[in-house]
């Protein structure tokens, strides 16, 4: 028995019963009292079914012990038992054993009947000619099966005649064998009629935080399921896919308080792989797998549960315990051993017996049921398949070929109706998901579908969701046979990045081509879609190594790339940033592995090799119209262009010579214009002398620009620039003033002028920021980072750099907030230094924040901000973050983690050394003196003499003095080579409308594939000779107010209207 009563004391558990209904709703166990004249029904189950009790008026009635028991009404209760029903007279009683007994005077009513044989107990009745319902029998006969189950096995298991299922492909000889090896251990083998299995290797124990007891109702049940309750024995019910009924408790609230076990169940890819190059498998399924594991004494009464009889509780670890897999996956490690590794493994209650020949497979096969048998271990015959050739595993096919989709499973998911809401959806990617790695570049394709997953997306099914989701099924019925992974074999990893996700393939290159060992991909985080696509390129090779690592780890192999600049990534030393990160990430492969470059489709996935090649497709007839009437500005018929041309001024004079209607025409020009210029079915041309065609159309100029419009900007013309398109306009047209024309409709193509940029030299001198006379008078400021997070949690550095001296002050921060600038600007210069009369720094939020404003404001600070785009104005600045980044990369360690600890460091060393500007170091122009070095001090050196204040004061005042020279005469320098690449700025008039260059990339957009400007922008105000205060346009349907700026003239260019 797998159940036992929680209170035995009561002392009914062997009394009969049947299942009884009272109404249309409720079912109960009544107690067939032969015993007793009357039925008798509890107070609680009267009132609770609303049944009107009447008063008593009968005697008292004595129990079998002698007492004396008083009932305190009668209830009128119609009941339903085994096909028969009928209106019972039940006395009431407070406390009864059971909710209700039948007494004999019922039973006689009911025809009942009560049989006892060697199968148990049967229990019948007929009422007014009604026979038993068909319903009832079916259930007595299932309690028969399980009453045999438990009570012993029947003559013909005994004489150990077992049928096992085997696989096809057997010859007659293999097939015996299998039959004398399940003869022989026909005792593991359940074909229905033997007892489940009782292991002593294990017990199961519940361990639970302190918890009061936990209770509740029982659940409603339909009578057949009563029926087998009670028959089998009580709870739950759930259906197998045979037929047969599961026990199942809901154990939720008990799994809530239940410490848990973390003991690991195997990898569904390690399950998969562990079956490479086997071709025999036997497939083992555990009778009741749980139920072959006894119950931990102690722990047998936290697995009660409640039915209409009373509590019971389970002997054997019963289904629905969290910790239900950890127990069995350890017994199961614990019982076959090492055997797990070598030649069988185990998925829970499934365990595959693999061999690579038939003999093997006998030999392992009988050592795994050799081990079940020793540890009382029972299989369930009818599911197990022996020696066959292919073997279904955790929803794969496997077999010596490779690894393919189940086509019953894959039909669930082609057969699955369109989405409705985000629950559906999520159910089907999920499906889907766990047949990723047999699709090709999976998130790309699901990309669609995965953004309505986001909880800030609106639910939109509609072209490309639709599109991804028949994708996906058809990708998931064409998906390939994956090859079983060779360490032998050549080993190449094929990676591809877009703006969706990452994908690669794992490729081993054989005698016989190609074969696919896996597919992998992901989705991009919405930091990642902002990424360059070399970046892009790069990480999809950083995390296939990692995803593919217990492939290739320790082992040649190959990675293929369409990104060039991933190779020199990897090949380079002195990368710094997240590429540095990453080139560490990838540290260990390096060594093993080859970087190829393979442009194009030749890194395509090689699963078209086992496809059938498709014939090209015939472009049909409106398709052919189509590309051909895409460059048409308008259709012009050969009589309307007639007409035209007699309307223009200079074709229609031509036209007149021609036809001789001209008298004012002399005989030279006609004769000029009959040999160059020709009517053909009224319509005028010019004889081409050049390349192109043999005659020029004659357009009126009012056709002008529709014509230039077209070849310039039509899809099949390019947007080409104003060579190339007058260049095509020369070959088939003629019209005075076409190339002005041209001219003026490229130069003002709006969006030729948005995406490219001038073939010129930039705009603008150089202008340099005088310096100033004492030290600290000014100071640059601006960040550097972000960095990988330090052990202190710091992530940027602030620089501050005196713009006289070159003095350095840095701080490493964990975020370039306000709060960290103004502390930094306060403690370690305004304390330190001296208040600054003039600070210089970006357009940082940071530095223009309005807290900001106010600090600078109290302090008596002028702030000085470059243009947006333009850090040349704060140079110097961004020249030290340099120096200073060179400095941290040549101390930090390997997990870039104590990069701040270098900080001070660094600063140091770059206030002591000389800068090419002044000649001097930063500490002499501070400090009047050269610094002592912590390697100097324990050197002898001679004392110096003592100095007169007035003297050293006039010497440092000197030597700043001549500082202030040399960095003008350095600036001068600069300017030179500067303006060497430079042209005059042009002067933008106030109202001059402009376009700005942009700097600022869209995430999900091909940096490349963006305009280069924006705009246009009306010119507002020149601020210098340099910067510009610009305005935007209001927009009034997208709520868009104007907006102020300041840009450099460098990138800024005039907007031309045609």
């Amino acid at each position: 028995m797998l159940f036992e009563r929680e209170n035995i004391a009561t002392g009914n558990t062997l009394l009969p019963t049947v299942t009884v209904r009272i109404g249309n709703s409720v079912c109960l166990k009544a107690l067939v009292d032969t015993g007793a004249h009357a039925t008798v029904v509890s107070r609680a189950l009267v009132q609770s079914l609303g049944i009107q009790v009447e008063p008593w008026n009968g005697g008292n009635f004595r129990s079998v012990n002698g007492q004396t028991v008083v009932p305190t009404g009668l209830a009128s209760i119609e009941v339903a038992c085994l096909g028969a029903s009928m209106t019972l007279q039940a006395a009431v009683l407070n406390s009864p054993p059971l909710p209700l007994a039948l007494g004999v005077s019922a039973l006689k009513e009911m025809h009942f009947r009560i049989e006892f044989s060697a199968e148990g107990v049967q229990l019948s009745c007929r009422k007014n000619g009604l026979a038993q319902d068909p319903e009832a029998r079916h259930v007595q006969r299932s309690a028969k099966q399980h009453v045999r189950r438990y009570v012993g096995a029947d003559e013909e298991s005994a004489n150990g005649v077992i049928h096992v299922p085997t696989g096809s492909g057997l010859t007659e000889s293999e097939r015996k064998k299998m039959r004398e090896l399940s003869r022989k251990y026909r005792k593991v083998f359940d074909d229905g009629q033997l007892q489940e299995g009782c292991t002593a290797k294990a017990e199961h124990c519940i361990a639970t935080s302190p918890t009061p007891p936990i209770s509740c109702k029982a659940y409603r049940l339909s009578p057949r399921e009563r029926d087998y309750v009670s028959m089998v024995l009580p709870d739950s019910i759930g259906k197998k896919k045979d037929g047969d009924w599961r026990f199942c408790v809901d154990y939720r609230r008990l799994n809530a308080v239940t410490i848990k076990d973390a003991y690991p169940c195997p990898r569904v890819e390690d399950v998969l792989e562990q079956l490479s190059g086997s071709s025999y498998f036997s497939k083992l399924d555990m009778k009741c797998a749980y139920w072959q594991v006894r119950m931990n004494p102690a722990d047998k009464a936290k697995t009660a549960f409640i039915t209409p009889d009373g509590l019971y509780q389970f002997k054997r670890m019963p289904f629905g315990l969290t910790n239900a897999p950890a127990t069995f996956s350890r017994l199961i490690d614990c019982v076959l051993g090492e055997q797990k590794r070598a030649h069988c493994m185990a998925y829970l209650d499934d365990v595959i017996v693999f061999s690579k020949s038939f003999e093997e497979h006998v030999e392992h096969l009988e050592l795994v049921l050799e081990a079940l048998d020793e540890n009382g271990l029972r299989l369930n015959a009818t599911k197990c398949l022996l020696a066959t050739h292919e073997v279904e595993c955790l929803g794969h096919l496997v077999d010596v070929e490779g690894i393919r989709t189940d086509p019953s499973r894959v039909a669930a998911m082609v057969e699955y109706p369109a989405p409705r809401d985000v629950k559906e959806l999520r159910r089907f990617l999920g499906m889907c998901g766990y047949y990723r790695r047999f699709i090709d570049r999976f998130s790309s394709i699901a990309h669609p579908l995965t953004r309505l997953l986001k909880k800030e997306t609106q639910w939109h099914w509609d072209g490309s969701e639709k599109e991804a989701f028949a994708q996906l099924k058809k990708r998931l019925l064409e998906s390939p046979i994956l090859g079983h992974f060779d360490e032998k074999l050549q080993t190449e990893i094929r990676t591809d990045a877009s703006q969706s996700g990452l994908g690669a393939v794992l490729v081993q290159l054989g005698q016989s081509g190609e074969r696919v060992v896996a597919y992998v991909s992901r989705t991009l985080t919405a930091a990642e879609q902002r990424y360059h696509s070399n970046e892009l390129e790069s990480l999809a090779v950083v995390w296939a190594l990692h995803k593919l690592r217990h492939y290739v780890h320790g082992r040649k192999f190959t990675v293929a790339t369409d990104n060039a600049a991933v190779m020199w990534l990897f090949s380079n030393k002195k990368s710094t940033g997240k590429l540095a990160r990453w080139v560490l990430a990838v540290m260990e492969f390096l060594d093993d592995c080859t970087f190829v470059h393979r442009a194009g489709r030749s890194n395509e996935a090689a699963d078209a090799l086992s496809r059938s090649a498709h014939k090209p497709e015939e472009i049909s007839e409106n398709l052919m119209e189509r590309i051909l009437c895409v460059a048409a500005p308008e259709a012009i018929t050969k009589q309307e262009m007639g007409l035209a041309q007699l309307g223009d001024p200079f074709a229609g004079r031509l036209v007149g010579i021609i036809e001789g209607r001209d008298d004012a025409a002399h005989a030279t020009d006609i004769e000029h214009v009959k040999r160059t210029y020709a009517l053909q079915n009224g319509v005028l041309y010019q004889k081409n002398l050049g390349r192109g065609r043999p005659w020029l159309l004659v357009i009126p100029q009012r056709l002008g620009y529709a014509i230039c419009v077209a070849t310039h900007a039509s899809k099949t013309a390019g947007h080409l620039g104003m060579t190339k398109t007058m260049e095509k306009l020369r070959r088939r047209y003629v019209w005075p003033g076409m190339l002005d024309a041209c001219k003026q409709v490229v130069k003002s193509c709006p969006t030729c002028q948005l995406r490219k940029t001038p073939q010129r030299k930039p705009m603008g001198w150089m202008q340099s920021i005088p310096p100033p006379r004492h030290p600290f008078e000014m100071v640059g400021l601006d960040h550097l980072g972000p960095f990988p997070k330090s052990r202190n949690g710091n992530r940027h550095v602030i620089v501050c750099m005196d713009y006289l001296t070159k003095w350095i002050e840095a701080k490493a921060v964990p975020d370039t907030s306000t709060e960290y600038v103004a502390s930094f600007l306060l403690n370690d210069i305004v304390l330190r230094h001296g208040t600054p009369s003039k600070l210089v720094s970006d357009r940082g939020t940071a530095f223009t924040s309005a807290r900001m404003v106010e600090v600078l404001g109290a302090l008596g600070i002028q702030h000085g901000m470059t243009t947006a785009a333009h850090p040349q104005t704060n140079g110097l600045v961004e020249r030290a973050n340099r120096t200073l980044t060179s400095i941290l990369a040549a101390y930090v360690d390997e997990a870039h983690r104590n990069w701040d600890d270098v900080v001070p460091f660094a600063t140091f060393a770059m206030n002591t050394a000389k800068q090419a500007s002044t000649q001097w170091s930063p500490f002499e122009l501070v400090y009047g003196r050269q610094a002592v070095l912590p390697e100097e001090s324990c050197l002898p050196w001679p004392k110096g003499r003592r100095e007169a204040y007035h003297i050293f004061q006039q010497r440092v005042e000197s030597w700043r003095r001549e500082a202030n020279g040399r960095i003008q005469r350095s600036q001068e320098n600069q300017r030179k080579y500067y303006d060497q690449n430079r042209r005059p700025a042009v002067d933008f008039r106030p109202g001059e409308l402009v376009l700005v260059r942009k700097h600022v990339r869209k995430i999900g957009r091909a940096e490349k594939l963006l305009p280069r400007y924006t705009g246009p922008f009306r010119v507002e105000e020149k601020l210098s000779e340099l910067n510009y205060r610009v305005t935007s346009r209001a927009s009034a349907h997208r709520r868009r107010p104007a907006r102020h700026f300041v840009v450099h003239v460098s990138n800024m260019k005039p907007y031309h209207v045609l």
